[in-house]
């Protein structure tokens, strides 16, 4: 191939490198809980007790927020990854657009905070970025990743104080009538099964000894079952997923 075939195949491959990068997405993984940490920069401790805050959030401000680590931006820009993250994962509630997702590229150091339509009034790029210089970037620089995440957490949430939280759904509501009724049947069947104790005491006293240890013995049983069950999700919701929320690009950028 002669030299000037050779600069116009190079010359074409430039032109189409941007145009296959403007189309393409990133591959999005799997949303497995408030925090997906890919790159692996959290202890099971500050993975945890991040995972709680972020619950925190959402319970007291309606507002759905998850951190994801990526061990790399495999060619993309970190902005590519927070709009397909937020917008295939679907982080906020579906019409208030309340969503924020927080990615960390330890590899390429750099953080970005996505921030959902409907809170771009509330939480401007200017105040994202001013969380990522104050709060992030310095602690990132040496590599406590966990405290970085906590503090921009903490700012997070004063700038949400006063969002109200969502309201209780009808399904909610009647959940917590079941719960009422539910509640009055235990009491009647906590009285009844106390007169059926007694009355087999005072009938025959060892025989119900027996049985009685025999009983502790069975409930001591199911509790240590459900921790251990508790400790094997590593502080994970199974059930936990996006609520329909929208993206723009609103949100920062930052480096270190």
């Amino acid at each position: 191939m002669g030299i000037l075939p050779r600069a116009l195949l190079l010359l074409g491959l430039i032109l189409i490198a941007p145009l296959r990068s403007a189309t393409a997405e990133p591959a999005v993984p799997p949303l497995t809980g408030r925090v997906v940490d890919l790159a692996a920069i959290l202890s099971e401790t500050e993975e945890r007790d991040i995972s709680q805050q972020l619950a925190v959030i959402e319970r007291n401000n309606g507002t759905q927020i998850v951190v994801v680590t990526l061990a790399t931006l495999a060619g993309y820009e970190i902005e590519e990854w927070g709009l397909a993250l937020g917008r295939n994962w679907k982080i906020g509630r579906a019409g208030k657009d309340d969503g924020i997702v927080i990615v960390v590229a330890p590899r390429d150091r750099a953080v970005r905070i996505e921030v959902g339509y409907g809170l771009e009034g509330r939480i401007p790029d200017a105040t994202a970025h001013r969380i990522i210089r104050s709060h992030m970037l310095l602690a990132f620089r040496e590599a406590h990743y966990g405290d970085g995440i906590k503090a921009a957490l903490n700012a997070l949430q004063r700038s949400l104080a006063g969002i109200e939280a969502p309201a209780p759904s009808a399904a909610t509501k009647q959940g917590g009538k079941l719960t009422v009724l539910l509640v009055v049947l235990g009491l009647f069947g906590f009285v009844g099964l106390f007169g059926w104790i007694f009355y087999l005491i005072t009938r025959n006293f060892d025989e119900s000894q027996v049985g009685t240890e025999e009983k502790r013995s069975e409930r001591s049983d199911p509790p240590e079952r459900f921790r251990s069950s508790s400790r094997s999700l590593g502080g994970r919701s199974a059930s936990f997923g996006g609520r329909g929320g929208s993206f723009g690009g609103g949100g920062a950028t930052g480096r270190w």
